[in-house]
């Protein structure tokens, strides 16, 4: 074990050595493979490289009366981010409002359908579970349903919490999906993932994530893919920051290497 961490350690040194360049104003891509976008146009995780054999996480957004199709025989984790929806399947209808997390589990015959109200704008995560629906038996396509901001979390040092959403359900062993709010200026120290990829996205506040010898500036919506085993961290502004966190596979509480005297870097890049 001290043998793997140490041959890890060496790799991330490697890379923090290189600088970080930007490819587009909208895009910034670090030399150890970490990649963000502004998501002030629109968010896309598509556009950005990823070894991921399939795409996890969509964050859409709605018009008013607006309507997305949930494929048949999938299961999806939604979470209403702005404003609210309803969720129509074969035996359920269900609303969701701002900060409402539930799994929806589309049945093997009949697509579902996410509807927007009236109001102006919508935001909605679904995370795709990537697997059939986990209870054939049951007659209630919805399961889990929550309110994220009154969700029992694990406070972290410096007053971080992070919420773990999966925790405790049949999906908790291959997808990780964690809300995680940061007070104002607080820092979560730069470390690795050896065995998970990550993707995120801002939903509250600004900040910057740290990605090998360089850093990116982040706010409201911007998005980006941190590959398993590359340098990272977070550095919340002075309004505090909020993001979520979708892990392949779950990052567990063993699966982080941290690097408490890795020197944060002084320069960062803005996107556009």
């Amino acid at each position: 074990m001290l043998m793997a961490i140490g041959k890890l350690k060496e790799r991330v040194s490697t890379h923090s050595e290189l600088t970080s360049t930007i490819d587009d104003v909208d895009v910034y891509i670090s030399k150890n493979g970490c990649s963000f976008r502004s998501g002030e146009k629109n968010i896309d995780f598509s556009v950005l490289p990823s070894s991921l054999p399939y795409q996890p996480l969509n964050v859409i957004q709605l018009k008013p009366e607006q309507t997305h199709l949930l494929p048949q025989n999938h299961s999806f984790a939604i979470h209403c981010l702005t404003g609210d929806i309803k969720i129509h399947g074969t035996n359920t209808c269900i609303t969701l409002t701002e900060g409402e997390f539930v799994i929806w589990e589309c049945p093997p015959t009949k697509a579902s359908v996410i509807q927007s109200s009236r109001q102006a704008q919508h935001y909605v995560a679904i995370t795709d579970l990537h697997t059939a629906p986990q209870l054939p038996a049951s007659n209630n396509e919805a399961f889990n349903l929550i309110n994220v901001h009154s969700f029992n979390y694990a406070q972290r040092p410096n007053g971080i919490i992070l919420k773990s959403l999966l925790m405790g359900t049949c999906y908790e062993q291959t997808t990780g999906y964690e809300y995680v709010e940061m007070p104002p200026n607080q820092l979560i120290t730069p470390h690795v993932h050896p065995n998970s990829d990550a993707i995120v996205i801002v939903t509250q506040g600004s900040g910057r994530f740290i990605a090998g010898n360089g850093s990116v500036q982040v706010k409201r919506w911007s998005h980006g893919i941190i590959p398993r085993g590359k340098l990272h961290g977070v550095i919340a502004d002075a309004y505090g920051m909020t993001f979520i966190s979708v892990q392949i596979p779950p990052i567990g509480e063993d699966g982080y290497i941290f690097f408490p005297d890795f020197v944060i870097p002084a320069e960062t890049v803005e996107l556009e």
